[in-house]
């Protein structure tokens, strides 16, 4: 009975025990959790303000070229905006039309008939 009761004993301070270090061990990865959320917000801050600066750098610089060389300048926006325009009729054009394309000869053909093939088709964007 006795030896019942040590080992009884002996079983529930053992059961404390990895109670106590699991509570541990929680306490731990909350305190790493914490840790690692204020690490995380501090980077995303400074990745937003380095991408605010960059941002404000670029117009700045933009702007001092634009006074700098203003011929330059303008062409480069003229060249764009044409390059725009040109896209976009090129968009609106009918792609789907098909034409003659008339092939050379192969070497077994009859000379007397043009070979007529079809333009494939393409795909509008």
């Amino acid at each position: 009975m006795r030896e019942r009761k040590i080992l009884a004993q002996r079983g529930i301070s053992e059961v404390e025990t990895k109670l106590e270090a699991l509570r541990e061990y929680d306490r731990v990865v909350e305190i790493a959790k914490e840790q690692n959320e204020v690490l995380f917000r501090e980077e995303r801050e400074a990745k937003i303000r380095n991408h605010e600066e960059i941002r404000r750098y670029e117009q700045a610089h933009l702007e001092n070229m634009a006074t700098r060389d203003p011929f330059k300048t303008k062409i480069s926006a003229m060249s764009l905006s044409k390059a725009k325009s040109t896209l976009n009729s090129m968009k609106h054009t009918n792609v789907t039309a098909k034409e003659d394309i008339i092939l050379p000869p192969s070497k077994y053909v009859d000379m007397r008939e043009p070979i007529i093939a079809e333009k494939p088709e393409r795909l509008e964007s």
